[in-house]
This record gives C-alpha cells, sequence and structure tokens, in this order.
C-alpha cells in the first residue's frame, strides 16, 4: 500500500493499482509529538488504461456510412464500449466525418470523392479530457461502376469479339481495361474468355448456332469487392448452305420450282419452316 517516503514527507503511491478512486487516509502530527495530531483524506486517481489497436482499412459506400473504430479496443483490458469510453475526431481528414454519441461510431457523409481518406481520431476515458489515446483509420470511399445493359450480338460461328465496356462508366468516366478488371462468371456453354490486352470478350469458333447469354463481371481495377454483374446476349446464327441449283425447265403455263431441297440449315434439310426465302431479282420473270 501507499507509504510516506521519510526524506521527503510525501506519500509514495505504489505501481500497478486498479484503475479506479482510491481515499488514502494520513495523519499530520507535531514533529516528536504523537497526541498533537491532525488526520486527512486524499483522494488518488488511478486512470484507466486504454490501447487502441490499428484499425483495418474500412471500405464505405458513396452513400456514407458507419465505422466502428473502437470494436478492437480495450479498456483496463474489457472491450471499449460507448459506454466505456468518449470518441472524438481529431482530424476528419476532409471527410466531414463527426461521431454518432448513440453508437460511438464515426460517420462518413455520403457524396465523398471515390479514394482514400485518413481520419484521426481519439478515444478518451468516459467523461475525461486528459486520459486519451489516439489513433486513425483509412477510409476508402470505392469507385461508382455503372453496368449499362448490352445490346444482344451476333458473333459468326468463326468467333469474335464482343466490347462489354463501350456503354459502361467508372466515376462517370468511360469504363477501359485501365480502370477496371473484368473476368467471366458463366459462359454459357461458350468457353468464352477475356482478352487482357483489349477488356473484351472473346468467343471461340465452333460455337453452336442460337443465342447464348454469358454472364460477366467488372471490378474496379486491382480490387476485389467493389463489382458489379452483368449479362451479354451473344447470337450465333444459323449455318445455311445453299447447293447450286440444277437448271429447271417451266412451261409456259408457270408452274413451281423448289430451291431448298439440296440447302441445309446446320446440316439439318431447309425447310419453309426453318428459313424464309424471298425474290431479290425476278430478271422479268
Amino acid at each position: 500500500g501507499a507509504t510516506v517516503d521519510p526524506a521527503t514527507g510525501k506519500i509514495n503511491v505504489p505501481n500497478g493499482l486498479a484503475p479506479g478512486e482510491h481515499t488514502i487516509t494520513y495523519k499530520v502530527c507535531e514533529k516528536g509529538s504523537t497526541t498533537n495530531c491532525e488526520t486527512g483524506t486524499l483522494k488518488v486517481v488511478i486512470p484507466s488504461n486504454i490501447v487502441v489497436n490499428p484499425d483495418d482499412d474500412k471500405v464505405v459506400p458513396n452513400t456514407g456510412g458507419p465505422v466502428d473504430v473502437i470494436d478492437n479496443d480495450t479498456v483496463n483490458g474489457n472491450p471499449a464500449t460507448k459506454d466505456t469510453v468518449d470518441v472524438h475526431i481529431v482530424d476528419d481528414g476532409g471527410t466531414g466525418a463527426t461521431v454518432d454519441p448513440a453508437t460511438g461510431k464515426i460517420n462518413v457523409p455520403g457524396g465523398l470523392a471515390p479514394g482514400e481518406y485518413t481520419i484521426r481520431y481519439k478515444v478518451c476515458e468516459k467523461g475525461q479530457t486528459d486520459n486519451c489515446e489516439t489513433g486513425t483509420v483509412k477510409v476508402v470511399v470505392p469507385a461508382n461502376i455503372v453496368l449499362n445493359p448490352d445490346e444482344g450480338n451476333t458473333v459468326p460461328k468463326t468467333g469474335g469479339t464482343v466490347d462489354v465496356l463501350g456503354n459502361d462508366t467508372v466515376n462517370g468516366n468511360p469504363a477501359t481495361k485501365d480502370n477496371v478488371d473484368i473476368s467471366i462468371v458463366d459462359p454459357d456453354g461458350t468457353n468464352a474468355s477475356i482478352d487482357p490486352a483489349t477488356g473484351k470478350i472473346i468467343i471461340p469458333s465452333g460455337q453452336t448456332p442460337g443465342t447464348h447469354i454469358i454472364t460477366y463481371k467488372v471490378c474496379e481495377k486491382g480490387q476485389t469487392d467493389n463489382c458489379k454483374t452483368d449479362t451479354l446476349k451473344v447470337v450465333v446464327p444459323a449455318d445455311l448452305v445453299l447447293t447450286p441449283d440444277n437448271d429447271v425447265t417451266v412451261p409456259k403455263t408457270g408452274g413451281t420450282v423448289d430451291v431448298l431441297a439440296n440447302d441445309t440449315v446446320n446440316g439439318n434439310p431447309a425447310t419453309k419452316d426453318n428459313v424464309d426465302i424471298s425474290i431479290v431479282d425476278p430478271d422479268g420473270t
């Protein structure tokens, strides 16, 4: 416990006391006398031990949101809460951030430009201003990616490329291979891939004629948690083979000629049910 230093007459308070208030009762006597004395009390306050641990980066959307900076901090070895500490903004890093007294969280307002912001804050023992620790938190406002609907694209059976970024934006600017990463989520049986040199979707040759819905994902460059997903409709047209027709003799009274009998659609016989036929040049007939 506390002792008196005879060399100075001061009370020595030992190390390792539990945080809180301690009342020490002491007696002052006339030098050499034990009968002429007065008693007094001394209140000694041992402040709480606040530990502010480094915060992970916090991603906050462009619409704003709360950031909990005390969830990994302690007071006397116990979790820090709004009931044991007060949080204050020291430097908002240009964000206009404030502290919500009801939760103890930092409120990051909406409308911030995408980028990184460093907020400096102070955690103080509840109701105290002289027992505080300071910390910083990096707030990341992700890029605003807008994927506009893609029109259907016709790709020949020999394959080709499709640009799905041409109508998309990042922070209002055109999306390109330099500010986004694009990946295939579901190729829908096409084995589609991404050309890293252009950011376009590659449709390989040999596709089955018909409609294919490819699902793809566009992410902020170098990020995996700021992404948007969209679909692309790829139409591979039917493979029409028109075999040269033999000359046909038609009587003066007229007649009909079947020009589809030796033609195919995707290897199957061409018929009125799988093709449409029209006259391009009647040549006076």
